[in-house]
């Protein structure tokens, strides 16, 4: 990958950017990801930075002695959030595909390239949330209404009043009461 990796920065790395610099932040990023292999999902988890890191302790081996010593006087003794690099990778990778895409490659030469499915790389490409997101949103925003409004909702979120609610007898536009 390039070295512009990852192109946005989480929040939670740039105490140990600040610290070691971005090479040696995303090393050691990519260390904590490879030590618990059974969890590498997306969010972050909390690492524990020693007051005093020993000889042969895993950070030293990723960043050295000097950046070791200067992480343990800057940050020793705290547990510190350390993204999780799958969701740095699919960010990087995202980024890169819509920049091949814009240098003129079609979408099954981006899937080749980046070892997904066409859908993938569509679904990448495509602007704003997925449809699915879409509906899911409009179900909540639709709920969030009704209950403002004091309007009671039925499962599934449609949206009406009760027998003997509000407006009974009325009638509705179809001419039915």
């Amino acid at each position: 990958m390039s070295n512009s990796f990852p192109p946005k920065i989480p929040e939670s790395l740039q105490p140990f950017i600040d610290v070691l610099g971005r090479s040696a932040a995303l090393a050691l990023a990519e260390k904590c990801y490879e030590r618990i292999p059974l969890y590498k999902g997306y969010g972050s988890w909390s690492v524990y930075v020693p007051k005093n890191i020993p000889k042969g302790h895993w950070i030293m081996s990723v960043v050295g002695l000097s950046k070791s010593q200067r992480l343990s006087t800057a940050l020793g003794g705290e547990n510190l959030p350390m993204p999780k690099m799958a969701a740095l990778k699919k960010s990087h990778r995202n980024a890169l595909l819509l920049a091949e895409r814009n240098q003129g490659k079609n979408i099954e030469e981006l899937a080749a390239s980046f070892n997904v499915s066409t859908k993938t790389v569509v679904r990448i490409l495509k602007p704003g949330p997925s449809e699915r997101s879409r509906k899911r949103i409009a179900t909540i925003k639709a709920e969030r209404f009704s209950q403002s409004r004091g309007i009671p909702t039925a499962p599934g979120g449609a949206i009406g009043t009760p027998p003997g609610g509000p407006g009974e007898g009325r009638r509705n536009s179809f001419g039915n009461s």
